[in-house]
């Protein structure tokens, strides 16, 4: 993408083009070093047309060892903020040791959330005026006074 382009697409999410740019190139250089992609000169790369399947593929092989994903609730950030019950904000809310947050992509997101789901839960619950009582069995489950 130009950076023209690009500027114009990051300045309305308050995003940094140059820091954009800079982070392609940094990925592009890792790229040209494995052989996937070729520099024409300082602001042109010829890039194949299968370069999204070269790179998921070279991060497989060789990232496989030092970097994992693991699901850390089912529920997206949506979900977890509108919640009656406890979820992996709330965990990360309370925790003595929570994760440093970037203040840009999904990191952002994520503290947006936390935000909305402090905010919430100041309110109290969203069914303040239900009654939580142990669920009573009905038909052929429901306990009888003799066993």
């Amino acid at each position: 993408m130009h950076l023209e382009a690009a500027r114009a697409r990051l300045e309305r999410i308050d995003g940094d083009p140059e820091a954009y740019v800079r982070s392609h190139v940094h990925r592009l250089e890792a790229l040209r070093r494995a052989g996937h992609v070729e520099r024409i000169d300082a602001d042109r790369w010829k890039i194949p047309a299968d370069i999204a399947e070269r790179g998921m593929a070279y991060d497989a092989r060789n990232r496989g060892s030092d970097f994992s994903v693991r699901v850390l609730s089912a529920l997206n950030l949506d979900q977890q903020v509108g919640s009656d019950g406890a979820t992996w904000l709330d965990r990360e809310l309370v925790s003595p040791s929570r994760a440093t947050l970037a203040n840009s992509g999904f990191s952002r997101e994520v503290g947006e959330a936390m935000e909305r789901r402090a905010k919430s839960r100041q309110h109290g619950p969203r069914h303040s005026a239900r009654r939580w009582s142990s669920p009573r069995l009905q038909g052929p489950y429901r306990q009888s006074g003799t066993h």
